[in-house]
């Protein structure tokens, strides 16, 4: 309850685990109740919902035992890195804790290691849960959590910049232009506004995973709703004019998720504008 008054959306985790102790999707516009607090209190373990519901919580997580978390210390200001929240895990791992000025969508990992598939620093951003003290192992290091700093656009792109620069997963040799893979043509029979519609997102970037592909390609399936397609056609699109740009493309199941978390926040901004509206009238 200590963590909720600092605005951290805290919920407990399953013993000995790094997941949250109930379906945890709800509490990402919403704060747990004393009443199911009380219903939790077996669990000793603790973990916060990252995102825009914990005040644009923003967590970096660093794995393998932090091997490359001193070399990121060094490419940070001192200043700056003195303003951070930093914890170590029982791994021995850290979690630097930030919060952005806008919310930051998605989970996508910074840096590999060389074989591609070992983690090295992923942030926890919406959507994003993350394991914290007092959970027995985890040790702060630096400063409390109802004392996170607000870092500007341009501090959240110099930590993400400097993540990045401990990628060393091998790079796909992409050699085909930005243009090359949509047709110079639209296709024939297909109604006005799906044309519109693929012409426009042809002159949209690609996604490319760990430069930002999950914002991007959110920002795709945005603009086709915009279009005032319906799902089905929507996806279509995107699947065959717009997912061979994406590097690497995106799974089916992927896309769907996509999809998903555009109907979401849909859903969310409705239910933040009849709020508003009700305390008009109230």
């Amino acid at each position: 309850m200590e963590y909720i008054k600092a605005g951290l959306c805290a919920i407990p985790t399953v013993q000995g685990e790094k997941r949250p102790i109930v379906a945890w999707k709800q509490y990402q516009s919403r704060y747990p109740t004393e009443i199911e607090w009380t219903d939790w209190e077996h669990s000793n373990t603790l973990g916060i919902v990252c995102g825009a519901i914990s005040d644009n919580l923003l967590v970096f997580d660093f794995d393998q035992c932090g091997k490359v978390f001193e070399d990121f210390k060094n490419n940070i200001p001192s200043d700056l890195w003195q303003r951070f929240i930093i914890e170590q895990s029982p791994s021995g791992g850290y979690h630097i804790f930030v919060r952005s000025e806008q919310s930051i969508d998605g989970n996508e990992v910074l840096a590999w290691e060389p074989d591609g598939k070992t983690r090295l620093i992923e942030p926890r951003a919406e959507g994003g849960f993350i394991v914290c003290a007092p959970s027995p192992g985890y040790k702060m290091l630096q400063s409390t959590f109802d004392n996170i700093p607000i870092l500007q656009s341009n501090e959240i792109k110099l930590l993400i910049d400097a993540a990045r620069s401990f990628d060393l997963a091998p790079k796909p040799n992409y050699s085909f232009p930005k243009s090359s893979v949509m047709p110079t043509f639209l296709p024939v029979n297909v109604p006005e506004v799906e044309c519109r519609a693929i012409a426009y997102i042809a002159k949209m970037p690609e996604a490319i995973s760990g430069q930002g592909g999950h914002n991007i390609t959110l920002s795709v399936v945005n603009k086709l709703y915009e279009f005032g397609l319906d799902r089905t056609t929507a996806k279509q699109i995107f699947i065959e004019h717009y997912n061979p740009r994406c590097i690497p493309p995106w799974s089916e199941k992927e896309i769907d998720h996509k999809f998903d978390r555009h109907t979401r926040n849909r859903s969310m901004k409705r239910d933040v504008c009849w709020q508003n509206q009700t305390r008009q009238y109230l």
